[in-house]
């Protein structure tokens, strides 16, 4: 889906919103349309983490570039400014399913627990450099240095 174009219809839908209060029926159709605009290639619990990982607060801009993204199949992470940690956290579980690996399997050619690959994935855990680098090099992520 073309960016510009996404984001003028996003843009429109929320115009409605804001022309209209929340218990009318143009409000609930712009809002549903919204939606449906937002999660036809990415879920909803995908798209919370992002913006709760975000290193500002989400612009409709970062809704339509999400939305470019994911009906190109490209990393997420990539396309908005997230913190370090959700940044390589997004970047490992992208990855791995990409290659339509378990966590398990990563788990087992890294030595690190399954359960610390999934906390790693979820932001809710500091990986060393070496163990970032041993799960990246598993799933088949290049490392690049800034």
């Amino acid at each position: 889906m073309d960016y510009k174009k996404t984001l003028s219809k996003l843009n429109e839908l929320k115009q409605v919103m804001f022309n209209n209060t929340d218990n009318t029926v143009a409000y609930h159709k712009a809002g549903q349309e919204y939606d449906n605009i937002l999660f036809k290639n990415m879920s909803f619990r995908e798209y919370t983490f992002l913006v709760q990982n975000m290193t500002h607060k989400p612009t409709t801009e970062d809704d339509a570039k999400l939305v470019a993204a994911s009906s190109d199949n490209k990393n997420l992470s990539e396309v908005v400014e997230l913190t370090d940690q959700a940044q390589l956290a997004y970047a490992i579980k992208w990855y791995r399913q990409a290659r339509k690996m378990t966590q398990g399997e990563v788990a087992r050619i890294t030595g690190i627990s399954q359960s610390q690959i999934a906390k790693a994935e979820s932001a809710k855990t500091d990986i060393p450099y070496s163990g970032a680098s041993k799960i990246l090099k598993a799933v088949g992520k290049p490392i690049r240095f800034a």
